[in-house]
């Protein structure tokens, strides 16, 4: 009851305010925020109208540079979670043809390409730390931006959609069905919600309660809140003390790469995680999982390596020559070939003659993300810097830019329907392909359409009253608020979303 009447209210309010600006402000393109009553302002942080128009309106220009790259290679890592958390989450339930399941793991040419799905995520961290720190300190360039206020608008810009998803986890999954294995999925996810939705909403859950975590794919929230206070630190410095910021940076990377270099050769740990049954059916169980893969500590790599990206990116002046045509393919070459290369590597580690060294395996895990996200960046830097190509056009995608609005939404609402489909079956399953790609189209249109849901209900609306709250302490004098320039309330760039507003004088 208590689901049902929440999302009530929510769609109440974006109906009301829709109507609203239709009504009040039907020839505006444009909304002025700042310059009506606050409480206009507020209502239309609600409005419909004005999502859709800022989804539709998005662009990704940086210092003159154009990431719009970034959009396609986000959403297409998103796109290949949601089909890999299909296939992973229909081991743990009845199979029948199961030996076809298992060629995803010893058949080498299978998985080759299956194996290291889990270098997506590092994908999102190292293109996060690119983010924060080419914008802030761009920003820093014009005025002084509280740190501490970066941190709070992160944490709302993070924290509504996850709070919801929680909010459901524990209530309304619950009684979306039924099934053998549905106490067993379902129902322990309702209890660890409800028992530690506490520890997630302070972004503790990856390392408090490990064993109650409240959906085991939000891991990656808690690692994307601790990266972010790295790498505002590592932005200060950087723009204060550039020199220094650069030995600090190196000095992360080492330690990024040594703690689970240490980590895993004392602890004689496997150089990755491995996707099989045991692990899917609950991960708590897996070693490497609760020790290595989820914590923050132990997967910084990908994030300061972006972070180095994001600096080169800033320090390049909008005057100096682009690549030539030539230099562009030569750094994709490179790129490509450092990416297959770690991404074809994880076949190594499954495939039946493979025999466990701690220090090979020590080596290799540690070093392993940092590289896969080296070469992705090399590669983005080419496409970002260089002259079209038909990678730079098709990473450009027009759809791509709204889309990778919604990827954040999208990932946090992913798993739900995979495993309620596990949860309920009461037949073994047979797979077959068709099937199999029947059922990820049908996540990946759902998931998304989850998303767009999120971003009008919670995601927005929030993000827009959390930078009002920015405005209205910041702001007291009436004159210098119709002057006030706020990048993040309502800006067509959506990297801008990383910062809280500020004044740009």
């Amino acid at each position: 009851m208590e689901v049902i009447l929440f999302i009530v209210v929510l769609l109440s309010f974006t109906i009301i305010a829709t109507v609203f600006d239709y009504t009040v402000y039907s020839e505006r393109t444009i909304y002025q925020w700042n310059q009506e009553s606050k409480a206009a302002d507020l209502i239309m942080c609600f409005s419909g109208r004005r999502a859709m128009q800022s989804l539709k309106n998005k662009n990704c220009i940086v210092r003159g540079l154009d990431l719009t790259p970034l959009c396609g290679t986000t959403t297409i890592s998103m796109i290949l979670i949601i089909i890999g958390h299909r296939w992973g989450f229909r081991l743990p339930g009845p199979l029948q043809n199961y030996e076809v399941n298992e060629q995803v793991f010893y058949n080498y040419f299978i998985s080759i390409f299956t194996s290291h799905m889990d270098l997506l995520v590092d994908t999102f961290f190292a293109i996060s730390g690119a983010l924060m720190i080419l914008i802030l300190l761009d920003r820093l360039e014009t005025s002084f931006i509280n740190p501490f206020k970066v941190l709070v608008f992160k944490y709302f810009r993070l924290t509504p959609v996850y709070a919801v998803i929680i909010f459901f986890f524990a209530t309304l999954q619950y009684k979306m069905g039924t099934g053998p294995l549905w106490e067993a999925f379902i129902g322990t996810d309702k209890k660890n919600c409800q028992q530690t939705w506490w520890l997630s909403l302070l972004y503790l859950n990856n390392y408090v309660a490990t064993d109650k975590t409240c959906g085991y794919h939000t891991w990656f929230m808690p690692c994307e809140f601790h990266f972010t206070i790295i790498g505002v630190g590592l932005g200060y410095v950087l723009h204060k003390k550039p020199k220094i910021g650069m030995y600090l940076t190196s000095l992360l990377m080492a330690i990024s790469i040594a703690i689970p270099f240490a980590l895993t050769f004392i602890g004689q740990k496997p150089g990755n995680i491995q996707f099989n049954m045991d692990f899917t059916t609950n991960p708590t169980n897996d070693d490497y999982f609760m020790t290595i893969y989820i914590k923050s500590h132990t997967r910084a790599g990908p994030y300061i390596v972006g972070a180095i990206f994001g600096y080169l990116l800033y320090r390049r002046k909008e005057s100096t020559t682009k690549l030539n045509l030539t230099q562009t393919y030569v750094l994709l070459a490179i790129s490509t070939l450092i990416c297959t290369t770690t991404w074809f590597s994880g076949a190594l580690i499954y495939h039946p003659s493979y025999v466990y060294d701690p220090l090979q395996a020590a080596l290799y895990g540690s070093t392993i993300r940092s590289v896969w996200a080296a070469g992705l960046v090399t590669g983005l830097y080419a496409l970002i810097i260089g002259p079209p190509n038909f990678m730079k056009n098709m990473l450009s995608w027009k759809p791509f830019i709204p889309l990778a609005s919604l990827n954040f939404n999208a990932y946090m609402v992913n798993t739900i329907l995979p495993v309620a489909d596990t949860a309920s079956r009461r037949t073994p399953d047979h797979f077959d392909i068709r099937n199999f790609v029947t059922d990820a189209i049908s996540d990946t249109v759902m998931c998304l359409t989850a998303g767009l849901f999120l971003y009008l209900l919670v995601e927005r609306p929030f993000r827009l009253l959390i930078t009002q709250l920015f405005v209205s302490k910041s702001k007291s004098n009436t004159n210098d608020k119709k002057n006030y320039v706020s990048q993040a309330i309502e800006s067509n760039r959506d990297c801008d979303k990383v910062l809280p507003t500020h004044h740009r004088t």
